[in-house]
């Protein structure tokens, strides 16, 4: 199985539509730094994250 370790999203400005789902990542690091409500273009669109690497 494969893993995400890192999202590298050094430009990302706007989620323009849709919701972001992240979940069972044992490997993915500093997702938790980054203010995913703050880049929905609407007040509808949410973020599932759960069961990731822990923050350090």
């Amino acid at each position: 199985q494969r893993w995400i370790s890192s999202l590298k999203f050094q430009s990302l400005k706007e989620i323009s539509a849709g919701n972001v789902y992240m979940t069972n990542n044992s490997q993915l690091c500093f997702y938790n730094t980054v203010n995913w409500t703050s880049l929905f273009r609407t007040s509808t669109q949410r973020a599932l994250i759960k069961n990731n690497r822990e923050p350090r």
